[in-house]
């Protein structure tokens, strides 16, 4: 499989494995050097309709156009839609201003996570993970003696 890999004669220097990922590259160059679907499902260990769709799926990777948010999980990316983020600039606006921020119930699913990858996608330095703000509940502790009060 790697010596297939390694020839990529037949296929663009566009294409690498990196973008596509191993078996989507791997039944895009075998089908672009003319092999059938049933013949890549052999080399592949899958079915003929299941080559057939990494082959369609690695096409359409390759001609759609960019966009502004490639790089971004589907989950920030959706979160930027809810709070209509259309392109970098505005998230970098946002971002710096305060607008995506934590502790906030606005975007939905917005958390530390999204927070960090946002971070890293736009150049940023790591932000530094809020402090927990800690809250007593009833029943309350003696500061002499550590026992429950009522």
């Amino acid at each position: 499989m790697n010596e297939i890999i390694n020839n990529t004669s037949a296929v663009p220097a566009a294409v690498s494995i990196n973008f596509l990922g191993e078996r989507r590259f791997l039944a895009y160059q075998l089908r672009k050097q003319g092999m059938k679907f049933k013949d890549i499902a052999r080399r592949l260990n899958v079915g003929a309709a299941r080559a057939q769709h990494l082959f369609l799926s690695a096409q359409y990777r390759l001609n759609r156009k960019p966009h502004w948010s490639d790089g971004l999980s589907v989950r920030v990316s959706n979160c930027l839609n809810c709070c209509d983020i259309n392109n970098r600039e505005e998230l970098l606006e946002a971002y710096k201003c305060g607008k995506l921020h934590v502790q906030s119930l606005w975007p939905p699913n917005y958390g530390w996570k999204s927070h960090k990858e946002v971070a890293k996608w736009l150049g940023l330095p790591e932000p530094h993970k809020p402090i927990k703000r800690l809250y007593f509940s009833s029943p309350k502790a003696c500061p002499h003696c550590g026992g429950k009060l009522c």
